[in-house]
């Protein structure tokens, strides 16, 4: 495997992610994320370089960036989804609205706790 430098010269891309980052995130926000069209020009310039053998170290330095932060932009956006899936299955709607399946757990295990839990069971009039 070979190992891959990644210059410490800031470029728009990391000041892209990170003026995203700090402006606050959540995990929808981070799969919807999608680079500027500035950057996305700039990749395929660089892509087009690289393809016609016409890539400056510098340029190549970049293009590794580029490689890089879309790896680790992926690994965030998988996280992100298997974040949001997590948080639905522990969600149900109840009369009140959406509750989460934890505090539910919690108010249930309070109740046994006390004797009130299972709840006696109420007959319908026939």
């Amino acid at each position: 495997m070979t190992a891959t430098t990644i210059t410490t010269a800031p470029t728009q891309l990391f000041h892209e992610i990170i003026e995203f980052i700090a402006a606050g995130t959540t995990p929808q926000s981070i799969i919807n994320f999608k680079l500027s069209d500035e950057a996305q020009e700039r990749l395929e310039d660089l892509v087009y370089l690289h393809q016609t053998g016409e890539l400056t170290p510098e340029d190549k330095k970049e293009l590794d960036n580029f490689i890089f932060m879309e790896h680790i932009m992926t690994l965030i956006k998988a996280r992100a989804h298997k974040y949001i899936t997590t948080v639905r299955i522990f969600e149900f709607n109840n009369s009140d609205g959406f509750a989460s399946l934890w505090q539910r757990i919690l108010e249930r295990q309070a109740l046994i706790a006390v004797s009130r839990y299972p709840p006696e069971a109420t007959t319908t009039p026939d």
